[in-house]
């Protein structure tokens, strides 16, 4: 796993109190170790993205893993097809703000959706797997 610093990690951090870390991996050490390389590498991003063009597979369509840690908890979540992944996601919660149940302006993922037992069997329907687990 290698250090990312989503977003996530800085609204999560004010929304729950605590400081969280987030981390990703990629299919192979080398692939994430590439990825890792070309965020903090000038220039390194073009190169690896006109690498990427010429590979056979497309991008996004593999194994991930992303995790959140909190020093009270660790969470995890697992599938195939990151993009799938995504679209499932923005599925989800178009289907909650279809519900009218928010206020109007600006909210975050967090404080749109729980991962309750709804979220948990539709992003399981699509075969991603999600946990969290106290430490």
């Amino acid at each position: 796993m290698a250090r990312a610093d989503f977003p996530d990690q800085q609204t999560l951090t004010r929304s729950l109190g605590v400081p969280v870390t987030t981390n990703y991996g990629l299919t192979s050490t080398l692939a994430t170790l590439a990825v890792t390389a070309a965020s903090r590498i000038p220039r390194a991003g073009t190169l690896l993205g006109r690498i990427a063009q010429m590979t056979p597979r497309p991008t996004g369509t593999g194994p991930w893993l992303i995790t959140a840690e909190t020093p009270l908890s660790h969470a995890w979540a697992t599938g195939t097809g990151q993009a799938i992944g995504t679209a499932v996601l923005v599925r989800l919660t178009a289907d909650r703000l279809a519900e009218g149940n928010l206020s109007s302006g600006v909210h975050s993922l967090d404080h749109m959706m729980d991962l309750d037992d709804r979220t948990l069997a539709g992003l399981a329907r699509h075969g991603i797997a999600v946990a969290v687990d106290p430490k």
